[in-house]
């Protein structure tokens, strides 16, 4: 039976996990610069500054004692050892002429936004840049080993979120898989409490939900298979003693009466006989006896079975010869006796059957040429009890059991049940068998 849940709702879990970490790094890093630079001083800043001075002062001793050009080639030496370039710029640019002019007219040294030294050797000189030269050996392996640090800590950055995200995966999607099997009627499923697979506190939760869950459950269908067997006994010495009645002398209008009180309790006695098979077939511990049948012949049996005895012709539209299919045949004819029994209710002349491999399954409808089911109780129609027409006519409606069973029977067999409009006006139930053995064989 294919599996009912899927990656995508957990890709999303994870993705939004990622970016969660992804969101908490910038929140973290936003929040250090805005601690470190916007709200305190930033020292390597104020560093750089004492720096700039500092070698504008030194340079400046050589200015007045030995003049311009000693100056400039002890800079021009000084920018060499340490790799920068020293220019004197034609044109200022806008920040610098507003700083120099306008607002520290009497400052020796600014740096730019990108760090850059401005300075001047009086304040009548001209103005000249320090700048890193990146062109150098030295720098560019300056810069190659920052790009290197940026790449291992993006790269760890992404192995950790992996590796959180994967060992996340791995408990979330056991507690997945063990949600779906116990929706699947595995009541005993249970999900491991050790501190190496459980999620917080989710798989104590799950287990504590599931042993209420199950408790319930249980004990209501333990009291439901308990009501129906001991209705049994009193519903058969009703009947006798109704027949025994029915046997004797009577009027025409007492024999009437106890006629149709025969016929109620037959009715009783079916639905008890078949309250009874639902339970036996929704238990989750049920043995298959698995064979290996061939499906032609199988249907043919079915088929020339109830066009013995039924007014409505059952004709064969489609189908794959000398197929096999793996199934316990018992229980799977008691399905496809309800779904023909179904379409006998309500087709107007006839039912169509058709059987055929699709994709790795063994596709079986069961059609019919009536009025068909309104969609909207499609969703409702294989639930135990559930009937499509609320006037509960026992001779067409039923108890609301048999297509519950029908459901329980394809499940047990790994496979699904499908109900669609038929071309033919009807109602359309279309059985999905998978091919290969797929069943649980006890």
């Amino acid at each position: 039976m294919p599996q009912m849940y899927g990656n995508k709702p957990m890709r999303r879990i994870y993705f939004e996990c990622f970016l969660g970490l992804v969101l908490h790094l910038c929140l973290i890093v936003g929040g250090y610069n805005f601690i470190v630079y916007d709200l305190n001083v930033d020292y390597d800043y104020l560093l750089e500054d004492f720096e700039g001075e500092g070698l504008r002062s030194l340079v400046g001793e050589i200015y007045r004692h030995q003049g311009e050009e000693a100056a400039l080639t002890a800079v021009n030496n000084y920018a060499k050892t340490t790799r920068q370039i020293l220019t004197k710029p034609n044109t200022l640019p806008e920040d610098i002429q507003q700083f120099f002019f306008h607002t520290a007219p009497q400052s020796h040294t600014y740096h730019d936004a990108d760090r850059v030294l401005w300075f001047r050797f009086k304040l009548d000189d001209d103005i000249y840049s320090l700048r890193p030269d990146m062109n150098t050996p030295l720098r560019r392996s300056i810069e190659f080993d920052n790009d290197i640090l940026w790449v291992f800590f993006i790269v760890g950055f992404a192995l950790y979120s992996i590796l959180f995200t994967w060992f996340l995966s791995r408990r979330v999607r056991s507690l997945e898989k063990a949600t779906f099997a116990f929706a699947n009627g595995n009541f005993d499923m249970r999900v491991s409490e050790k501190s190496a697979d459980k999620v917080g506190a989710l798989n104590r939760s799950f287990n504590y939900m599931a042993d209420k869950i199950s408790s319930l459950i249980y004990t209501n269908k333990a009291l439901t298979n308990a009501v129906a067997h001991e209705l049994r006994t009193p519903i058969f010495r009703i009947q006798w003693q109704a027949e025994l009645l029915q046997e004797g002398n009577l009027l025409p209008e007492q024999k009437k009466r106890v006629t149709s009180i025969i016929e109620d309790i037959d009715e009783m006695d079916a639905m008890v006989n078949e309250l009874l098979y639902y339970a036996k077939v929704e238990r989750a511990d049920i043995k298959l006896k698995v064979v290996n049948v061939a499906i032609e012949e199988w249907l043919s049996n079915i088929i020339t079975k109830w066009n013995s005895h039924n007014q409505s012709n059952i004709h064969v539209i489609d189908s794959t010869p000398n197929g096999y299919l793996d199934c316990d045949p018992y229980i799977l004819t008691q399905a496809i006796n309800n779904l023909i029994g179904n379409a006998n209710k309500y087709c107007r002349s006839s039912i169509y059957l058709s059987y055929q491999v699709k994709n790795g399954y063994w596709n079986i409808t069961v059609e019919d040429d009536g009025d068909g089911i309104p969609e909207e109780h499609w969703p409702f129609i294989f639930d135990a009890f559930y009937s499509a027409n609320s006037s509960r006519n026992k001779e067409n409606e039923g108890f609301g059991l048999g297509l519950a069973i029908v459901k329980q029977i394809i499940k047990l067999h790994d496979g699904r049940i499908e109900i669609s409009n038929s071309v033919f006006g009807g109602a359309k139930f279309t059985l999905f068998l998978p091919v290969e053995k797929a069943v649980r064989v006890h």
